[in-house]
């Protein structure tokens, strides 16, 4: 599909507090992002009405956890106790992370990005991309342009009301299988696609930087100028890797994580993850300054994590292989409790892994291996409600506006309350 030029065609969308985008004058064709300095934003937003610019509010998580650090938590409105499937959606043999802006829920899944009206799963667009296999990562959606990497080695720009394509760039030359979401830090985009990290013009896609690993990204996370990135680790290979997002130089590497890694997660000049300890068997969560890359804490735990944590309000939620979840005093990493989805009286085989976390209202959300979607009060890991969705769960849920998204196999779901 030939790219669409940008010139004249911005949606009139505007995230409050979040991304402003204009066009620069005398340059034909080409977005120009004036991005704000808080980057994408999950919460209230506001959708421009008619011409008269009279808004409606709603609520966002516009990217894998929730915002560009990676946060997993934002300040939205969670379903309530009697949960049911409002909505479902088939994604024609395709599964990706859902995300949700401005009242559309948006998800990459197999060969296509697709849009769906978040009030009634009506689908509003659908636009093709190269084969991807297994789970494809989040968008990032702002200022009306959604940013997609879906697994087939490209980079793209939509149009995020239409789904016209703005601009795609190359990232692997087509044979790539990424786990990374793009992430938008001003003007630059970085975005992973297997062993390979690289900076983009938000506005054309055009390179600016680009990086080899040693091994597979599995997630990028950014804030205040700087780009983290968890890879696959083995051994005493760094984990997790900071790179100027302008220009690609590398800051500082972070080892403490000797077997696997995930995507970190930053906030308020702290880099938070997990992986697996020095055996393999037991699980380790980190705390490492932003700035230097040292260790704040390290806590050992019973099993590998196997998810990004959620950070908020002091504490940290993180989930483990073995069907545990817990929360964390971000101070000093000190466990305060664990709870299980996996009841081993009635359950055979191996323990459900479980999603990254999605915080809301102090409610934590999960899906699991096993075909449940769950929230669990987060100051004691109680479970709240559960809907069984009867198959596989991977992707993290999406909450806003009294509903949780998630992706099971090859159906979306909307949960909520009638």
């Amino acid at each position: 599909m030939e790219d669409r030029s940008i010139r004249g065609s911005l949606s009139r969308r505007t995230l409050v507090g979040s991304v402003a985008v204009g066009l620069a004058a005398g340059t034909a064709g080409c977005l120009r992002p004036l991005l704000e300095e808080g980057g994408q934003t999950a919460g209230n937003e506001t959708t421009e009405d008619g011409a008269n610019g009279a808004g409606t509010e709603t609520e966002a998580w516009p990217a894998f956890g929730a915002d560009r650090g990676g946060s997993g938590a934002a300040d939205v409105t969670p379903p309530g106790d009697d949960v049911s499937d409002v909505w479902t959606a088939d994604l024609n043999g395709g599964r990706g992370n859902p995300v949700v802006a401005d009242g559309t829920v948006y998800c990459a899944a197999r060969s296509t990005v697709r849009a769906f009206e978040a009030d009634s799963g009506e689908e509003t667009w659908s636009s093709e991309v190269g084969l991807t296999g297994g789970l494809s990562p989040a968008l990032t959606v702002a200022g009306g342009v959604a940013f997609a990497t879906p697994g087939d080695g490209f980079l793209y720009a939509f149009d995020a009301g239409d789904g016209e394509r703005f601009w795609s760039e190359s990232l692997t030359g087509g044979s790539g299988s990424s786990f990374a979401s793009p992430r938008l830090l001003d003007d630059v985009l970085v975005a992973a696609d297997d062993d390979r990290v690289s900076g983009h013009d938000a506005s054309s896609g055009e390179q600016r930087w680009s990086k080899e690993l040693p091994n597979t990204v599995l997630g990028t996370v950014v804030d205040d100028g700087t780009a983290y990135l968890g890879i696959l680790a083995a051994g005493a290979e760094p984990s997790v890797y900071a790179f100027d997002a302008e220009s690609g130089e590398r800051r500082w590497t972070y080892d403490g994580v000797r077997n696997g890694s995930n995507e970190p997660t930053v906030v308020d000049g702290t880099v938070y993850g997990g992986g697996a300890g020095d055996t393999g068997t037991e699980g380790y969560v980190y705390a490492v300054d932003a700035e230097s890359g040292a260790e704040r804490w390290g806590t050992e735990l019973e099993s590998p994590i196997v998810t990004s944590p959620a950070v908020t309000d002091g504490s940290l939620y993180v989930t483990d292989e073995d069907g545990g979840f817990y929360e964390l005093g971000t101070e000093r990493g000190d466990v305060r409790w664990r709870e299980s989805v996996w009841d081993e009286s009635d359950r055979d085989g191996n323990p459900p892994k479980i999603s990254a976390p999605a915080v809301a209202d102090g409610r934590i959300h999960l899906g699991t291996l096993d075909g449940r979607a769950l929230a669990a009060d987060a100051s004691d890991g109680s479970v709240t409600w559960s809907f069984s969705a009867a198959t596989e769960i991977r992707a993290s849920p999406a909450v806003a506006d009294g509903r949780a998204y998630i992706v099971a196999a090859e159906t979306l779901y909307a949960l909520g309350t009638a």
